[in-house]
């Protein structure tokens, strides 16, 4: 009786063993390919249960907020997919971008932790000369203003003219010394602010441009308002 009772177990736990749920992801990696900087790029990949127990989704997270996603279901059956969708912004970045990732964590008991990772190379048409698009004016008394230069120049073979300049708020002001730029061709970015608070604020300017690839170039503008003495 024992000896038969033991052969039904030694059948029973390669079963039990094989009962379980098993992630597969259709991607490894995204390739976003060229995104001109301040835009944004969907994308999507897909989980699915190839095991033969419920599959639990416990977490879907992006590696930075620069990458929004829209998560899949809780709980996916054996044999059930669902997609994943993504949104990379491409504000904060220059260059080629491969750290970026999706981290998915799930119940599989073999492969509890999964990533995707995202590629992507972030171009620009107005290049800022000093290799930042940021006006740091450090501290400034509230009540007094400021003003600082940035640069930026033309990369593409055509014209492109700026047809705006909008400030965040009215404590900035904005001169630019040329409206249109011929390749190659620089424009001096003129900003002013006043500090009308103390305290660390942040603000920006947009310059509206004519084109198509990065009709919009923001240049970020930061200071710490300071009582007088």
């Amino acid at each position: 009786m024992k000896h038969a009772t033991a052969i039904a177990a030694s059948l029973l736990l390669p079963v039990l063993a094989a009962a379980q749920p098993k992630i597969s992801v259709d991607k490894s990696e995204i390739d976003l390919g060229v995104i001109y900087r301040g835009a944004t790029k969907n994308a999507s990949f897909t989980i699915k249960n190839i095991g033969n127990e419920p599959l639990k989704i416990l977490q879907v997270q992006p590696s930075c907020g620069c990458t929004a996603v829209k998560k899949p279901k809780d709980v996916l059956a054996p044999g059930e997919s669902d997609m994943v969708e993504v949104e990379f912004s491409s504000a904060s970045f220059r260059g080629r971008v491969d750290t970026k990732r999706v981290d998915i964590l799930t119940n599989d008991p073999v492969a509890e932790y999964f990533a995707v990772k995202l590629l992507a190379e972030v171009r620009e048409e107005l290049v800022p000369m000093n290799g930042t698009s940021l006006v740091w004016f450090g501290t400034v008394t509230v009540g007094s203003q400021a003003e600082q230069k940035i640069t930026f120049t033309n990369s593409t073979n055509k014209p492109i003219t700026i047809r705006n300049s909008v400030p965040s708020s009215p404590r900035l002001k904005v001169f630019t010394d040329k409206k249109r730029l011929a390749p190659n061709d620089s424009v001096e970015v003129v900003v002013t602010v006043r500090a009308d608070k103390e305290g660390y604020t942040t603000d920006h300017i947009d310059l509206q441009t004519d084109s198509k690839n990065q009709p919009k170039v923001t240049i970020n503008v930061s200071f710490i308002g300071t009582k007088g003495s």
